[in-house]
């Protein structure tokens, strides 16, 4: 990806504007989103991002030099760009460049005094160019992602399908499980944009032959899950020696996944309060609220840097001591980035000399942003800092050396601030909440299996289910809530692998009773959930008596 900046800038360079080839930069990060996704996700993916850069950009500029108008415009954006980015599944680096360029922007038109319809413009042409360059790299290998997810998936599930059923195949189950699912998103994603389209008949013809493959490999899945539940179902009755562990062994079917949940499943999920997501923008609100109120107070000039600082350590959630970690890691990059700004300045750099360095910083980005983001950082530091000051070398660089860690120190203290003192109670809550959801949509699903829009929002869920169980276990540890959780996504995962196997009867007249069950517990747990323990016995009875595992 660093070849399409190299190629944006050397051409304004070359013609005597290195001035408009940073500000095209802005645009550009647009390619550091979907990197390894197939063709219609990446195309999405970017267009989406290229276009809300360019929105950031026009709300810095709107506000005007008005730093309370910037503090209350950064505040909602991050608050907003944090619940979008994590409710739709965007993934690194999220929210954090929307969040910085509306900043950046702001910074440059009003304190550096460059013409705010060239910083508009810029943008939007390195969005076009990040668009456009991010597709083209698909033109020789245009199916290479969703061949990759394919072929995973045959290789995980040839592997758990050549295991002997018991404990010590359940890693392989869920890896299997989660390969098939990726599979299966890879292929939806890779869907020709206009079906009607010159080309779509091709590609489909290659989607078709993957597609195949995948349900050949799920059909190879669901013969061992039936082997797996028939090992520990006995005569339509739980086998007794195995029943308190059972669930846990069945765990992680997802060869029903119909591929990536739909927009508006993963907002209404999203926006269903207590919910994750949720708590995540506020925490972000108030840590970015803090933090632009403090530099305000201390006549900071650069609300942008210590908002987004304190915005970058929660803008993609996760447990509260993940987010510690996360926050001191980005503080170490933001103070090492920051060394690395000042080197740069000493050496004086000539135009040319400076695409070299962008360029170079640029593709470390790209190199460390989805697995070391706390890495980075450390590049994204000084990127960002020469963008800011439009490439002019500043003379000493000792002023914006000492107020970038002053406002990165704000930055971080506002985070921990917002993590450790905001909502101490939220994760157990919202704990209850997801597992009260899940519940009520598998109730849905029990009743109508072959329904695409009860199975999904079944699916997503549970996903989620799993994320907030996890986050609270790493708080918690094994609290009794936890516990309930995994027991109800155990279950989940059970009823969409068997519900619609071919080895798998079940008894409709049971089926209503289940269901019943299930609203029950659902409600129980909006009480408190003192009695889950003898509601989930309740359900693992009623499912033993519902169904029959058929040998093969």
């Amino acid at each position: 990806m660093a070849i399409i900046q190299l190629i944006t800038l050397s051409a304004f360079t070359a013609f005597g504007r290195f001035d408009l080839a940073l500000l095209a930069s802005l645009g550009l990060f647009a390619v550091l989103y979907a990197p390894d996704a197939p063709y219609r996700r990446r195309l999405i993916v970017v267009s989406t991002v290229a276009l809300a850069l360019f929105v950031c950009a026009l709300l810095g500029i709107a506000v005007g030099g008005s730093s309370p108008l910037l503090l209350v415009a950064v505040i909602v954006l991050s608050s907003a760009a944090s619940f979008a980015c994590t409710a739709l599944l965007v993934g690194p680096p999220a929210a954090y460049f929307l969040m910085l360029g509306c900043g950046v922007v702001n910074y440059m038109v009003y304190q550096h005094d460059m013409p705010a319809s060239h910083v508009l413009l810029m943008t939007l042409v390195g969005g076009a160019v990040a668009v456009v360059g991010t597709m083209a790299e698909l033109a020789t290998q245009p199916h290479l992602p969703e061949k990759k997810a394919v072929s995973a998936a045959i290789a995980a599930v040839d592997t758990y399908a050549e295991s002997a059923p018991g404990e010590s195949a359940r890693p392989l189950q869920r890896k299997a499980s989660a390969a098939l699912h990726s599979a299966w998103t890879a292929l939806d994603d890779a869907a020709p944009l206009f079906p009607r389209g010159p080309w779509a008949g091709r590609r489909m013809t290659t989607l078709n032959a993957l597609r195949d493959d995948v349900e050949s490999a799920e059909y190879r899945f669901n013969v061992r899950l039936g082997d797996a539940a028939a090992h520990y179902f006995t005569g339509n009755r739980l086998n007794s020696d195995a029943s308190s562990g059972l669930f846990d062994r069945m765990v992680g079917s997802a060869g029903a996944s119909s591929g990536r949940p739909k927009a508006r499943v993963l907002l209404s999920h999203a926006l269903s309060w207590p919910s994750e997501n949720l708590v995540t923008a506020s925490r972000v609100a108030v840590a970015t609220i803090i933090a632009g109120l403090v530099t305000l107070a201390l006549n900071g000039e650069h609300i942008y840097w210590s908002t987004a600082f304190a915005a970058v350590a929660l803008h993609m959630g996760g447990a509260r001591i993940i987010q510690s970690y996360r926050a001191v890691n980005r503080l170490a990059g933001t103070v090492l980035g920051i060394g690395l700004f000042t080197l740069i300045v000493w050496a004086s750099p000539s135009p040319w000399s400076l695409v070299v360095i962008l360029v170079s910083l640029q593709l470390l980005v790209e190199l460390f942003v989805a697995k070391q983001y706390a890495l980075a950082t450390l590049f994204i530091t000084p990127l960002a800092l020469l963008i800011s000051v439009g490439g002019q070398i500043p003379d000493d660089p000792w002023p914006i050396m000492a107020e970038r860690l002053l406002d990165t120190v704000i930055g971080v203290v506002a985070a921990f601030i917002a993590i450790w003192l905001f909502g101490r109670a939220m994760p157990a809550k919202v704990l209850r909440a997801q597992t009260s959801r899940t519940l009520r949509s598998a109730a849905a699903f029990i009743s109508a299996p072959d329904d695409s829009d009860s199975r999904d929002s079944l699916y997503t869920d549970l996903r989620l289910l799993d994320s907030v169980a996890g986050a609270v276990t790493t708080e918690e540890g094994g609290s009794d809530a936890v516990h309930n959780g995994r027991e109800i996504a155990n279950i989940g995962y059970l009823l969409i692998g068997t519900r619609t196997l071919d080895a798998a009867r079940w008894n409709d007249a049971r089926i209503e009773k289940v269901r019943t069950l299930m609203l029950n517990a659902s409600e129980e747990l909006g009480d408190g959930g003192r009695q889950m323990d003898a509601r989930i016995d309740s359900l693992l009875t009623q499912l033993a008596a519902s169904i029959e595992i058929t040998e093969r």
